[in-house]
């Protein structure tokens, strides 16, 4: 399938980038622009080929976009930590970084049922959920939309996505 192919070539990129480039700055920039080209090629695959099923479509933002976008996700708070952390003196960049875990555990714990609902392998409400057609009509919390579009967004990729470029995050 066009969409896991897709996935493949980025997965590759992305290792590719995290073993070569030398300077974090020069990782970060790399694979910020791999994500946003990926989530590119991604959009456009789904606007012109669409999908099959419901069970694809399903899949796709379950499983398949949520690996860029939360590569994304997790490499823009590095490079928004790093330009942070570089202004402050030690005390700063202490109280900065406990902010920080602060922010995401809070973040974290208000999506506890739907972690759980995704940890535990649920799929009762992925039509809702993972479905375009219901993108807008479940609340979302976020102060910082890192790819939202109602035609390649649904009601909690970007949640998901979050969720899990905030746990990579947190072991930065």
């Amino acid at each position: 399938m066009l969409y896991t192919t897709i996935l493949g070539e980025f997965e590759k990129g992305i290792a590719e980038i995290q073993q070569t480039k030398e300077a974090f700055k020069e990782e970060i920039k790399a694979a910020r622009d791999l994500c946003n080209e990926t989530l590119d090629r991604m959009k456009r695959a789904v606007h012109e080929f669409g999908f099959v099923e419901r069970a694809a479509e399903i899949n796709f933002f379950r499983e398949i976009k949520v690996v860029p976008m939360q590569y994304l996700v997790y490499y823009s708070e590095v490079r928004s930590t790093l330009l942070h952390l570089g202004k402050n003196g030690l005390g700063g960049q202490l109280g900065f970084l406990e902010s920080e875990q602060r922010r995401i555990q809070d973040f974290l714990g208000m999506y506890t049922e739907f972690i759980v609902y995704m940890e535990e392998g649920w799929k009762g409400m992925d039509k809702q959920y993972f479905t375009r057609k219901y993108f807008g009509q479940i609340p979302t919390v976020s102060k910082n939309p890192y790819y939202n579009d109602k035609d390649f967004c649904t009601a909690r990729s970007e949640v998901l996505s979050m969720i899990q470029g905030y746990k990579r995050y947190e072991n930065f």
